[in-house]
């Protein structure tokens, strides 16, 4: 089967991530997401190493993961977005850019790195 054409206009990926999920009603999706997905983790049992977030769109639950984190969009704008969105709350990350259609990025979780010992 042939894949499907994904295209979105420029600036798409950065207006998803900062308004999406704070006008109408995207700011109640996204609190019963985030409580849903905290619920979740709460009860999980898990141990040391990345999580992969995917498709993580602009990274808004990336945020909720508690260590490491691998974005992984179909869209690399929208990763790129990700990786803005954890850069802007202090994540230390760095990017590991396309592999073959998917775009890819990374974070060393702050939780990840202090377990490690890394700085």
């Amino acid at each position: 089967m042939p894949e499907s054409p994904y295209h979105r206009e420029p600036g798409y990926a950065l207006r998803y991530r900062d308004h999406r999920w704070v006008t109408g009603s995207g700011a109640s999706t996204d609190q019963r997401e985030r409580r849903a997905l905290r619920a979740l983790l709460a009860r999980a049992s898990y141990g040391p190493g990345a999580w992969l977030d995917a498709p993580c769109g602009a990274g808004r639950l990336s945020l909720e993961l508690p260590a490491a984190v691998v974005q992984v969009d179909r869209d690399q704008a929208m990763a790129r977005a990700g990786l803005g969105l954890l850069q802007q709350k202090g994540m230390p990350l760095s990017a590991r850019g396309r592999m073959r259609e998917w775009s890819v990025a990374s974070n060393l979780g702050a939780k990840e790195q202090a377990r490690s010992g890394h700085s």
